[in-house]
């Protein structure tokens, strides 16, 4: 019985042995045919143009050295604000020229709206858009020269200046959505705002002259400031 079991051991011992040696040795072999293997991610579901990688749509996966694209992604942090330019199907190779930083300009403007907002593009030259000097990312004041309705017809209307949104965040210049060492000449200015800010500022390009008021860094305080008119301006009204 104690034989048997030498035996039995010896066995295993020459198995695992030779296991051992045909595994070192087939690695061998991969090394020299260039057949070494590292892990890059690859889609296992379709993913569609402009849309951010779900960590369930792709998976790591062994692919032989010589076979691995330029640009392959082999760290699942890249992808947290990236998104697809193209669309990917299953079995490709993620690779960032596929891909497109939410961060950058090329990824578009809708990327840069926060969520619940909208963004809205009036038109202004470079006396109502503060000389082009504002950048995208400034704060503004919006604000429109305009003649309220007479509804009394007793008086006559006089143009007054009113404050339409405050604390504005400036979203682009002209169609710069990057900020520039040099002042432009500004044509339009796109701003982030509600869904019923946008409803005042275009009403009030519509019906009178809108201006921007640049806010220094760091200021969101707002003002309950009441309509300037030409009768509070000449009673002293400033």
């Amino acid at each position: 019985m104690r034989k048997k079991l030498i035996l039995i051991s010896l066995i295993f011992a020459i198995a695992a042995g030779a296991s051992t040696y045909f595994f070192l040795d087939n690695l061998e072999a991969k090394a020299e045919d260039g057949l070494e293997t590292t892990q890059v991610l690859v889609a296992v579901k379709q993913i569609g143009i402009r849309q951010r990688i779900p960590e369930e749509n792709i998976a790591l996966q062994d692919i032989n050295k010589k076979d691995i694209l330029p640009g392959a992604v082999i760290d699942k942090a890249y992808l947290e604000d990236a998104v697809t330019n193209t669309t990917i199907y299953p079995g490709e190779q993620i690779v960032k020229p596929k891909l497109m930083k939410t961060s950058q300009s090329i990824a578009g403007l809708s990327f840069k709206v926060n969520a619940n907002k909208r963004a809205v593009t009036i038109g202004v030259d470079n006396v109502q858009g503060i000389a082009g000097l504002a950048k995208p990312g400034d704060a503004v004041d919006v604000m429109a020269i305009i003649t309220p309705p007479n509804t009394s017809g007793a008086v006559e209307a006089y143009p007054e200046t009113v404050i339409v949104a405050q604390n504005i965040k400036l979203l682009a210049v002209n169609q710069l959505l990057d900020r520039t060492d040099k002042g432009v000449d500004m044509a339009t200015a796109t701003l982030e705002v509600t869904p019923k800010q946008a409803q005042a500022i275009v009403l009030a390009t519509n019906y009178g002259k809108v201006h921007l008021s640049l806010r220094g860094f760091n200021d969101e305080e707002t003002t309950g400031l009441p309509a300037m008119n030409i009768q509070r301006l000449f009673s002293g009204g400033v």
